[in-house]
């Protein structure tokens, strides 16, 4: 900070050819600006400006300092005009997990295409546990916990689960009753990716228990 402090104050010594008026544009005395001329001097171990009680004018390599400093502060001031222009119009790449299942977030991602079309969303369709950090992701949606404590969760919402079948199958196998009764049923669960189990339907019979089955699954659609 102070090597940068150093170039704007030399350089504004140099637009303005004085101490005086240098140190009313940053805000600073006359006599602040002369110990900040001395310390940049003393430090790159050169003189920079020949002074006079009534002129100040720079030496050979003041000249050629400033035109370095010139444009390491219009460098400076181009990369924070790009920054504010970015944080007004989002841009770049925009690396998202999605699950499978995500026809509740495809509406959304359409709308997020049409509001921000400078941002390039790179979509990645899985229901595995992801390394966010190390998989270089910006935002993931999962459903039920997370278990990193390292991010930051949001809750985007809550779905239904609804106990389906076709009407082929409950003339073939007749309608359950109770939650207890699918142990003789045919029922479709879902494998989970990261472990291989399949994962248990969340209902509850009279007594608040989650009837087990005997019977194999019909099927166990997975997901890659």
């Amino acid at each position: 900070m102070d090597r940068i402090s150093g170039i704007e104050l030399f350089a504004q010594i140099a637009r303005q050819g004085s101490l005086v008026a240098a140190g009313r544009q940053l805000g600073l005395s006359a006599s602040a600006v002369g110990k900040g001329l001395a310390r940049l001097e003393q430090r790159l171990g050169a003189r920079l400006v020949h002074r006079s009680t009534r002129r100040l004018a720079l030496t050979a390599e003041g000249q050629q300092y400033l035109a370095r400093c010139l444009r390491i502060l219009e460098e400076a001031d181009a990369a924070e005009r790009e920054l504010q222009q970015g944080l007004a119009a989002p841009s770049g790449r925009l690396k998202v997990g999605v699950p499978h299942e995500s026809g509740l977030l495809t509406p959304h991602l359409a709308d997020f295409m049409r509001r921000y079309p400078q941002v390039a969303l790179d979509l990645d369709y899985s229901d595995r546990l992801v390394d966010v950090i190390g998989e270089g992701f910006d935002v993931v949606v999962r459903g039920g916990e997370p278990g990193d404590s390292r991010l930051a969760a949001r809750r985007l919402g809550s779905y239904h689960m609804r106990l389906l079948a076709s009407p082929g199958y409950l003339a073939e196998y007749g309608a359950p009753r109770t939650a207890r009764d699918l142990q003789h049923h045919r029922c479709l669960h879902y494998r989970l990716p990261h472990s291989g189990k399949l994962l248990p339907w969340p209902l509850l019979d009279a007594e608040g228990r989650t009837p087990r089955r005997r019977s194999a699954p019909a099927a166990t659609p997975a997901r890659r």
